[in-house]
């Protein structure tokens, strides 16, 4: 990779970082929702598999897949949004902080918590 790809990269890690220290803080103060699970730290995880994603790339996650739709493009107001439960976010809110159904799809990200069984369409073949 180039010097510029890399300070990229970096800098998707350090932003997915940020999201994932803001998303406990609300939680903490109780702004959102039910229970989020929290995954600050497998940031590079998520980046370095999709350095190299292709837009048209579809990805599969379980729980805890904030880090990877961010790492695809999604917006961070738009991810923080929808964690929190509200209109804006990308599944409208309906996903909450754990879950990414199928709005999420304008990214190819295909996200879910397998304690819902929405892990289903993932095993059944994605378009």
């Amino acid at each position: 990779m180039k010097i510029d790809e890399l300070a990229a990269a970096y800098g998707q890690m350090v932003q997915i970082r940020l999201l994932e220290e803001r998303i406990s803080t609300l939680y903490a103060d109780g702004a959102i929702p039910g229970f989020v699970h929290t995954s600050p730290d497998p940031e590079a995880c998520a980046v370095g598999a999709l350095v190299h994603a292709r837009g048209s790339d579809v990805i599969t996650s379980t729980r805890r897949g904030r880090g990877h739709v961010a790492a695809k493009g999604m917006e961070p107001r738009r991810l923080l949004a929808e964690v929190i439960g509200k209109q804006a976010g990308a599944c409208h809110g309906r996903g909450g902080p754990c879950t990414w159904p199928t709005p999420a799809s304008e990214r190819r990200c295909w996200a879910a918590d397998r304690r819902r069984r929405c892990a289903r369409p993932s095993r059944s073949g994605l378009r």
